[in-house]
């Protein structure tokens, strides 16, 4: 399990991949992105990769003016999301 909070600062590219670990570097040297939020999904049996998308992303968009101070739709920011997987669940 990927151990990741609000505030840190991924190194490489967070891309349509699987990964079992993230480098983070502190936010003052150079990186690919910040982490925003974390969250958990409902427990429970694994609702398929689709459902698990759709709740991450709306779970992402749901607290983005939280961190950043100002909507996702009125930010120039683009978000991306990790995604449990169901061997993971």
């Amino acid at each position: 399990m990927i151990e990741l909070k609000a505030g840190d600062c991924v190194v490489e590219n967070i891309a349509e991949k699987e990964y079992s670990r993230v480098e983070v570097a502190p936010c003052a040297k150079e990186h690919s992105s910040e982490i925003f939020a974390t969250f958990e999904l409902e427990n429970g049996d694994f609702p398929g990769d689709k459902e698990v998308d759709e709740l991450a992303g709306q779970g992402c968009y749901d607290r983005f003016e939280s961190f950043v101070g100002i909507s996702y739709d009125d930010s120039k920011l683009d978000m991306t999301y990790l995604l449990p997987l169901e061997d993971s669940w």
